[in-house]
């Protein structure tokens, strides 16, 4: 971590969010348990699969069998979600990232990331706009990246990520990995410019006109 009056910038790596299941709320913990199950008759063989496309995991709730279809390569099928449940583990962590930087000058600043995954699948990482969503939606963690904001006495800070499982009610509130935060921008010090001296007031000079006629 750096930082001086008007910049400050941190670095992190391999970080885990919810890194045991015992630190998940209820509810999340509920939907892996679900999808465990559902991975089960997946690898015991479905009933009559589709001949193409993605299969739902069967009692999972829709909305994280829509996740999966975002996570799995496009146009995956009945090899990809079977794959995807060979290496499911319900106690792993649920997003892990390789890098977090944050940084801020002024009354600028950003966030760049590295090595996102999800679930178990690697995610691309998106360009980290402002109030950036790094992971798909879905019921069991929101990560907002690169939020910015400005602080009571007039400076400026940027929150790497906030975090928030399941719904937020049974955390109540919001988590926050990493922050920069920089006083006021100092502005260049006035520099006076001496005005130039005042030209000198002619001086008469004696001497005598010369006389003609």
């Amino acid at each position: 971590m750096t930082a001086g009056d008007d910049f400050a910038s941190v670095e992190l790596t391999n970080l885990e969010v919810a890194p045991s299941s015992e630190q998940l709320p209820a509810e999340v913990q509920a939907i892996l348990t679900q999808l465990e199950d559902g991975c089960a008759q997946v690898t015991a063989g479905l009933p009559d699969p589709p001949a193409t496309g993605l299969p739902p995991i069967p009692g999972v709730p829709p909305e994280v069998n829509d996740l999966l279809a975002d996570l799995l390569p496009e146009g995956a099928g009945l090899d990809d979600l079977e794959g995807f449940c060979d290496s499911f583990d319900p106690t792993a962590p649920l997003v892990s990232i390789g890098v977090l930087s944050v940084d801020c000058e002024g009354d600028q600043g950003g966030v760049e990331l590295a090595r996102l995954s999800f679930l178990g699948q690697q995610v691309p990482v998106p360009a980290v706009a402002q109030n950036q969503a790094i992971v798909p939606e879905n019921p069991l963690v929101t990560i907002t990246a690169n939020r910015q904001s400005t602080t009571d006495d007039g400076g400026f800070s940027v929150d790497g990520l906030a975090i928030t499982l399941g719904d937020g009610e049974a955390t109540g509130a919001e988590a926050i990995v990493a922050n920069a935060t920089c006083g006021e921008a100092i502005a260049a010090p006035a520099v006076d410019t001496p005005a130039p001296p005042a030209a000198p007031a002619p001086a008469p000079v004696a001497g005598t006109a010369p006389v003609t006629g």
